[in-house]
């Protein structure tokens, strides 16, 4: 069962992954005299019990994850208490992350994510490339709050470190192959072969690959399917009793499917905010946008009433003379039909849309982490890393057969390029009562983020084009001091200074398919043609070209106490503070909201917790409470700016989020583990200023419930030639949100605060995704000799059908909600041998 061949015993591990406390946790089989075993992190750069370890944190070991069948690295949301993942919109293969309400839901080459993610302690940028394969990993620490003092960039929701296992002096590796339903396959091998004394090469691989959960019906193609490959070569160089180490590693990602299953949840156009006053009344429906364009792509019949020219357009693209409505076969029906619950919906997962999708993922990346040892008072480590990543997709973002919002075949839809180089350096060691460490960081990414799609096409004839090239540059200096007050006291003090450089060449442009002409995005105009706004830079040999530059500095700090108690009892109260950089909106136009620039949003953090252990140490309870006041709170804003709806991030509130969280584990006798976890986050917007001016402080924070609730159990036996292991668990979460969204500013004229209190209302459940909860299994028989284990497991055992994404956009012109659905129930067998 252990997925990369260093199975000791049998590994059971409680992850206590709470937003406001460090705390995993590690169960083996308690033998006589043992309790729960703990486990070592290296959350604050230096290796540390985790039970003593006064940052939020938890910690996954690679048998766990094994025990659980996670391959990848979303996969642990179901474990992991108050974390949400999803995906960015049109970018399959891509991972965004929300912890303790913070986090992103755009990937953009310009933007930070709240969350940063790390590979062996190297900074992954994007989000774009995120969703990587969990393979031959010694472990995953999950940290929650701000991290701006020791981690490489500043992030105000936490960070994710992926541990590969290391070379070791044994020749061992491992075998596994997967299969289950849908025609799924994985295998993957590890080899660790010493070259020879502190020398050591291990290779790891995985290729998995199923048919897709849903399908296209309309195209009759597969959605949601996989093909991945991952693979990682390390080289460790570690001369006995020199004091250096050296650790060289390339590893490289590749994903593909048929694009991403998006089927349409709701559609009501009156909903929107363009025109309130028509979409209120009933014989005003025809004529809004989304009907006109079923009118003339679909079996609706054109409204009377219209100017001569639009009717005689809409005639057009119904009978054929303007062939630029999607061929489809059949003409399509209403818009809502073809909803959940429509007579035209296709069901769950499947779609009936029109873009034939797709998606391809890149990642690659090599490091060079070098150590060397003066003495127990110093220290130098040199960690030297460059990461890639392309993107190339096509997606349907509403899954009808209309145009309503995506790329345009045969033109991709998102092509995005991306690389990075970084290096730090730190200076560690202990002198008396005091730990300390000192360091530099600089990193510096170059990246191009291009996409084409159209909106209410060819009811608005324009393909819009987003051209950004991008460059981001940050370096930055960091301390941390640990003083040893008493034997079980200690006092912690770290500072950083950041100062980031980031600019912007944009030439985004729009493309009228019936003149063939193409026009600056970054120009607005009158209505006699005259320009009033002009962001371009006036190039004649480049005139689409605008550029924008910012600078942006800042300091973040940590100061925390704790005290060991009792040798089982520690308490920790501690204060820190981190910016989420600034950046530049690539889909930035002339006169258009929101604004290019956004500045660094501010998150000041209170935490207090403490870890238990009982009844020698087989009862582990840790508590935590946070409190943390966000200001500049960066917010995916959606608007509409010369003529178009247009997206991006703006500074546009000021929040606090509260929760705590209570992790119980007990191990009640030799192989028997039994667990819970609870989490709670209360998010609320103490300040909201939507672009039109409107008040949006009562809106939803995105992906984050309220509550969310687990529980496992794992059994092990000696049965015969081997043993006998038992594992399930279950998780829960409350209703969450994707976006906020409340009443725009033409929507609440002439309103009474009640009738502006239901609009809102209307809208945000729009964006709800109701709550769920997982049921997951594995049965396993693990043979003494030779060392094969044989599986069987469940995911979803229930069927339960949930929403993983929303995108609503109701309360724009576009009018409809689409969602991608969680995966279904999925089964199969597992072999693995052990050498």
């Amino acid at each position: 069962m252990t997925k990369f061949g260093l199975l000791s015993g049998v590994a059971l591990v409680s992850i206590l992954a709470m937003p406001g406390v460090a705390f995993a946790q590690s169960a083996e089989d308690p033998q006589p005299n043992q309790g729960i075993a703990d486990i070592v992190v290296t959350a604050r750069k230096t290796s540390e019990s985790l039970q003593s370890t006064p940052v939020a944190v938890s910690a996954i070991s690679g048998e766990s994850l094994a025990d659980q069948q996670i391959v990848g690295i979303q996969e642990i949301q179901a474990i992991t208490p108050n974390i949400t993942f999803s995906s960015a919109v049109a970018q399959p293969g891509s991972s965004t992350v929300f912890i303790r309400g913070q986090g992103s839901s755009d990937g953009l080459v310009a933007i930070d994510q709240a969350v940063g993610v790390y590979l062996d302690g190297v900074y992954a940028a994007r989000s774009t490339g995120g969703a990587t394969d969990l393979l031959d990993v010694e472990r995953v620490e999950v940290l929650r709050g701000p991290q701006g003092t020791l981690f490489g960039r500043n992030t105000t929701g936490g960070a994710i470190n992926i541990i590969a296992n290391k070379p070791s002096d044994e020749f061992e590796g491992s075998v596994r192959v997967d299969y289950g339903n849908y025609n799924a396959w994985l295998a993957q091998g590890v080899l660790n072969v010493p070259l020879g004394e502190g020398v050591a090469v291990r290779a790891a691989y995985q290729h998995r690959e199923r048919d897709g959960f849903g399908r296209n019906v309309t195209l009759n193609r597969p959605l949601n399917d996989l093909e991945s490959d991952f693979g990682r070569l390390t080289f460790g160089f570690e001369p006995v009793g020199s004091g250096f180490t050296a650790l060289i590693s390339a590893d490289f990602s590749k994903f593909r499917n048929s694009g991403e299953l998006v089927g349409l949840r709701t559609y009501d156009p009156t909903l929107s905010a363009t025109n309130p006053a028509a979409a209120a009344s009933p014989a005003a429906r025809p004529f809004l946008s989304p009907e006109l364009l079923a009118a003339a792509c679909g079996t609706q019949p054109i409204p009377a009433g219209l100017p001569a020219a639009t009717a005689g357009f809409l005639g057009g693209l119904k009978s054929g003379a303007i062939p630029l409505c999607p061929a489809v076969g059949a003409r399509p029906g209403p818009i809502g039909t073809y909803a959940l619950g429509g007579v035209n919906n296709a069901g769950f997962y499947n779609q009936t849309g029109n873009v034939p999708a797709y998606g391809k993922n890149d990642t690659y990346g090599a490091s060079g982490v070098l150590e060397y040892e003066f003495s127990p008072a110093a220290a130098l480590k040199s960690t030297t890393a460059w990461r890639g990543v392309e993107l190339e997709s096509l997606t349907d973002n509403d899954g009808t057969p209309y145009q309503l919002s995506g790329g345009l075949a045969p033109v991709p839809g998102n092509r995005i390029e991306q690389d990075q180089f970084s290096q730090e350096l730190q200076l560690t060691g202990e002198i008396g009562s005091f730990e300390y460490i000192l360091g530099g960081f600089y990193f510096v990414e170059n990246g191009t983020d291009r996409s084409d799609s159209g909106s209410l096409f060819p009811l608005n004839p324009a393909v819009g084009t987003v051209d950004a090239v991008v460059r981001n540059e940050s370096i930055a200096g960091f301390g941390q001091l640990i003083f040893q007050v008493t034997d079980s006291v200690r006092l912690t003090g770290g500072l950083r200074y950041t100062e980031d450089k980031r600019r912007l060449e944009l030439r985004n442009r729009d493309r009228n398919v019936l003149t063939n002409v193409t026009t600056s995005a970054l120009t607005l105009t009158n209505a006699a043609g005259a320009i009033i706004s002009d962001l371009r830079d006036g190039n004649p040999a480049d005139p689409f070209l605008a550029t924008f530059e910012r600078k942006f500095n800042y300091w973040s700090y940590l100061v925390s106490a704790d005290w060991q108690a009792t040798e089982d009892m520690f308490f920790y109260a501690k204060t820190s503070r981190s910016q989420r950089s600034g950046g530049l909106n690539t889909r930035a136009v002339a006169g258009g909201i929101p604004s290019v620039a956004f500045d660094p949003e501010i998150v000041t953090d209170y935490e207090i917790g403490a870890k238990i252990d009982l009844f020698d140490r087989r009862v582990r309870l840790n508590l935590a409470a946070f409190n943390a006041n966000i200001n500049n709170q960066q917010r995916n804003v959606i608007g509409v700016g010369n003529g178009r709806l247009v997206s991006g991030v703006e500074n546009a509130a000021k929040a606090q989020i509260r929760g705590f969280e209570a992790e119980l584990t007990v191990a009640p006798t030799t192989g028997l583990t039994l667990g819970s976890n609870l989490g709670y986050t209360d998010a609320k917007y103490k300040r909201f200023v939507n672009l039109d001016g409107s008040d949006w402080s009562g809106s939803e924070f995105p992906y984050t419930p309220e509550l969310t609730l687990a529980f496992f159990g794992d059994y092990s036996v000696d049965v015969g030639p081997g043993r006998l292991k038992l594992h399930a668990d279950y998780s829960w979460r409350s209703e969450a949100f994707a976006q906020p969204i409340a009443a725009s500013a033409p929507q609440r004229a002439g309103r009474s605060v009640a009738e502006i209190q239901t609009i809102s209302d209307n809208l945000q459940n729009t964006a709800r995704i109701p709550s769920y909860g997982l049921l997951n299994a594995r049965v396993a028989f693990e043979f003494n000799e030779p060392q094969i284990e044989v599986a069987f497991f469940a995911r979803n055992i229930t069927k339960e059908q949930y929403f993983s994404r929303l995108l609503a956009v109701q309360g724009t012109a576009l009018g409809f909600t689409s969602y991608m659905p969680g995966d279904p129930r999925t089964y199969g067998i597992s072999a693995s041998f052990r050498f």
